[in-house]
């Protein structure tokens, strides 16, 4: 039965809401106070699941009372019960967090009961969402056998790391280790035996350097150490000789004793790099001189890196791509597996180089985010999909639109607007015909301008869809904010929703959260029949993957779409 708690000062308003209560439930359980004097009162029994709030109140106006009615219940959801039409006050409320709000002459029993039931309903949905976000947060940060932190958080503390030393003028060392013959390990005496060894290793070398400095596991064999505020380098060659000393103590497995070996590869900020990347790849050089000698550790020697001439060749090069015309278009469809006709493309960038050859996004646009080029290679983006589209509707396709990705970088200049509208006049295609995607992570960077630019896209005719959701922790309550329209289940939970049960919940908590919010769910990734026919059971109809067509040229895609059969 719903436990409700009423801040009202009027008694007549009181006794109203508890008679529209019970009239629709008996079992409705109602507490009545008056201002927020009394609410220390009523913490003790906080087994309330929703709360009905007037903002004015004797001993409390306006904002002031919801945000302390919120500190109090920060887990509740609060409806405001307002006298005016139109209240600024309340509508600002529910932009601060409140689920919704009612006028108080337009109420009645069953608009009452209807929105606490909703109310409660999409405040559990929540819940449950961000608890299996921050479940699958840790999963994607920490490597499931040794619960280290895997390479994307290695990534973060390294950036972190990065800008700090290079602002304060310290070192760092950058460690990369290898478990020699480790795959002997395995094939003689099995995984399970292996992943011990590696759960004891990780132990090891944790415990064999200071709490300031970070291991992580990059996969199979290889860990990473970070050592901070170095002030010589015989603290880092100290740590190193006393890992390979811990490590070289026998493993007691079972029955088992076996000894390890290790090599470890050592670079230093600054002298032997001044980007991440290429600071992990003399660590890694370093690595395999040092397994030239067996279970020793290598400091980093300059040589000629292939690698840091191709990241500087690919910068120069994409500064002249557009120029030189080297990007290409690709289009995927999105199916409606009702009808089995596609409803929408959504472009995707390849870049044909003239040195490296055929280059696909992650190759390059990191690196375009970083050096502020994927402002120019958006706008390509744009004017060419948009184009693109306008030639299909000549020739005779209807009814398709065009989803086109912002970057982040881009979202956040600040013509956009600007630029996005004469990109779109110029193409001579409808803004309603273009879907706007965009990440959580771009999407949370700064919500209030968030909102502004979305709420213009949407004014354009443009909709809006988040793109790859889920993927980033964000804070659910701006999904009411923010003007989207489509949320996209990324692929990295579709594809194992038919075997794993988190990426199952998760699928479904969205789905569930995008009907009560009224929104618009496309899944992205799908490539089996049994992931096709689990998510259309769920009631999610718009899919995109290889299941239904890769990604095509222009001409292969406009000949699909005329006949997607």
């Amino acid at each position: 039965m719903p436990s409700i708690l009423h801040i009202e000062d009027s008694l007549v308003y009181a006794r109203l809401i508890r008679a529209y209560l019970e009239e629709e439930s008996q079992e409705t359980q109602l507490t009545h106070i008056t201002c927020l004097a009394e609410l220390p009162a009523v913490l003790k029994d906080n087994h309330f699941q929703a709360i009905l709030l007037d903002l004015g109140l004797p001993d409390s106006q306006g904002m002031h009372t919801f945000h302390a009615v919120h500190a109090y219940f920060p887990d509740l959801p609060v409806i405001v019960i307002s006298g005016n039409e139109d209240d600024p006050l309340s509508i600002e409320a529910v932009q601060s967090g409140a689920q919704e709000y009612l006028v108080k002459q337009h109420l009645n029993a069953h608009i009452l009961m209807r929105t606490i039931q909703h109310a409660i309903e999409r405040n559990r949905l929540t819940v449950a969402l961000l608890e299996l976000q921050k479940h699958q947060q840790y999963l994607a940060t920490h490597d499931t056998l040794t619960e280290l932190p895997n390479r994307q958080l290695l990534y973060d503390r390294l950036s972190q790391i990065f800008e700090r030393s290079k602002r304060n003028q310290e070192q760092f060392a950058v460690l990369l280790l290898d478990l020699d013959n480790f795959k002997s390990v395995n094939d003689s005496y099995g995984h399970a035996y292996g992943d011990a060894i590696l759960k004891e290793a990780a132990n090891r070398i944790t415990k064999s350097v200071r709490d300031m400095d970070t291991v992580a596991r990059l996969g199979g064999d290889e860990f990473t150490i970070i050592l901070t505020q170095l002030s010589h380098s015989k603290d880092t060659e100290q740590i190193a000789k006393n890992i390979l000393m811990v490590l070289q103590q026998p493993f007691q497995i079972d029955s088992h004793s076996l000894s390890i070996h290790a090599s470890i590869g050592i670079a230093v900020y600054p002298d032997d790099g001044d980007n991440i990347d290429l600071l992990l790849h003399h660590a890694d050089l370093a690595m395999y001189q040092a397994k030239k000698v067996k279970h020793s550790y290598s400091f980093f020697k300059a040589k000629k890196n292939t690698h840091a001439y191709k990241q500087l060749s690919l910068i120069t090069s994409l500064k002249h791509a557009i120029e030189r015309d080297e990007f290409r278009l690709y289009f995927q469809p999105q199916i409606d597996v009702l009808t089995n006709k596609p409803v929408a493309v959504e472009a995707l960038l390849r870049w044909q180089h003239p040195q490296f050859g055929f280059l696909p996004p992650n190759e390059f646009l990191s690196l375009a985010e970083e050096t502020g080029l994927i402002v120019p290679i958006g706008e390509w983006v744009i004017f060419h999909a948009a184009s693109q589209l306008r030639l299909w509707q000549e020739n005779g396709i209807d009814n398709i639109r065009i989803a086109i990705n912002l970057s982040g970088r881009q979202f956040e200049q600040p013509n956009v607007i600007h630029r996005i509208a004469s990109l779109v006049a110029a193409s001579q295609i409808k803004a309603s015909d273009i879907d706007i995607e965009l990440t959580e992570s771009t999407l949370m960077r700064n919500p209030q301008e968030t909102a502004r630019v979305l709420a213009q896209l949407r004014e354009m005719g443009m909709t809006i869809s988040i793109d790859d959701f889920g993927t980033a922790y964000s804070s659910l309550n701006y999904l009411k904010r923010f003007p989207v329209n489509t949320l996209k289940i990324d692929k990295s939970f579709t594809a194992g929703i038919t075997v794993d049960q988190n990426d199952a919940q998760i699928v479904n908590a969205i789905l569930a959260l995008a009907k009560s919010l009224s929104l618009n769910v496309v899944a992205e990734g799908i490539e089996t029949e049994e992931q096709k026919m689990l998510l259309q059971q769920q009631g999610c109809h718009i899919m995109q993957g290889h299941l239904f067509m890769r990604p095509m040229q222009p001409e292969a895609c406009e000949a699909f779409l005329k006949d997607p059969e």
